[in-house]
């Protein structure tokens, strides 16, 4: 008799994206749950349950921005065997994590005006940066995407079931290998923003050899390529392409280097004057998992 697998789903702070990917994903879960194969024991999305004693896997989302974050994060890796950090905020920190340039306090007066953030009680204060997951607890598993791809989500639950480890799971592909657009090994002499200059969508030419910055070339694969298909630069939301044993720093580095030498711009130091905004390109989503996860304007 195959052993049935208990199951919790749950976020941290973010834009409740994952939250639909992972809703698309229990249709196709209904028919191990009426195998009696899959049981889930807690989710906040779906159940009534205020609490659960213990669970196999958790697919926790979100990154930890609050109190609440914090104490959440732990009370369920304390529950569960296999603690999968489901999402980009979850795994690397999330888009939300640019917010790291700044201090709390000036995120809160921003928005909010002169205002103490601790003032009523039963609002959790915000911490002094956001966090990914692993930076707080231990992670066993991650699923990548903003938000994950439901296929993506469902490759790693199998992965975890046939008792893959996380590398063997993802292969080191990229975007690009699932890019149908052509590359001709050419360097651009110009970055070109969408915004001001659109893409021509006549050509199947490479996004990137047209001068527009697409990560694609060090983005993990998963995501079918979506952006560069329709025309839009890919910006890195399933996080780069980590080797075994290699650190994130070591990634981001690689990222820029690979991606800095696609242009051939003179003298190479005026990259960063053509980019305008390199953290917000490089960065966007993997911020908090830089190993200062918290740069101060």
């Amino acid at each position: 008799m195959v052993k049935k697998i208990s199951l919790v789903i749950d976020e941290l702070t973010g834009c409740e994206g994952c939250k639909m990917s992972l809703l698309e994903l229990i249709e196709p879960l209904l028919d191990s749950i009426m195998r009696d194969e899959i049981e889930i024991v807690y989710a906040p999305i779906l159940l009534d349950a205020e609490s659960f004693d213990h669970a196999d896997i958790a697919l926790l989302a979100g990154s930890i921005r609050n109190s609440e974050d914090l104490e959440k994060a732990r009370w369920i890796r304390e529950k569960v065997d296999i603690l999968v950090a489901t999402g980009a905020c979850a795994y690397i920190g999330g888009i939300h994590g640019l917010g790291n340039l700044f201090t709390w306090r000036d995120l809160v007066s921003g928005v909010f005006g002169n205002v103490n953030h601790e003032v009523a009680d039963e609002i959790p204060s915000l911490l002094e940066y956001t966090k990914p997951l692993w930076r707080e607890v231990n992670v066993d598993y991650f699923i990548p995407g903003c938000p994950p791809n439901p296929d993506t989500i469902a490759k790693v639950l199998d992965g975890i079931k046939r008792g893959l480890k996380p590398h063997e799971i993802f292969e080191a592909r990229t975007v690009c290998d699932e890019c149908p657009l052509k590359r001709e090994e050419k360097s651009a002499s110009k970055v070109l923003r969408v915004i001001d200059t659109p893409v021509e969508q006549s050509t199947d030419r490479c996004l990137l050899e047209q001068g527009y910055l697409c990560l694609g070339p060090s983005t993990l694969a998963g995501c079918g390529a979506l952006c560069p298909k329709k025309g839009v630069p890919c910006i890195g939301c399933y996080g780069f392409v980590v080797k075994p044993g290699e650190s994130f720093d070591n990634a981001i580095a690689r990222t820029i280097a690979s991606i800095g030498a696609s242009f051939k711009i003179e003298p190479p130091e005026r990259i960063d004057d053509e980019i305008l905004d390199t953290i917000g390109t490089f960065m966007k989503f993997i911020l908090p998992s830089f190993f200062i996860p918290r740069i101060i304007k």
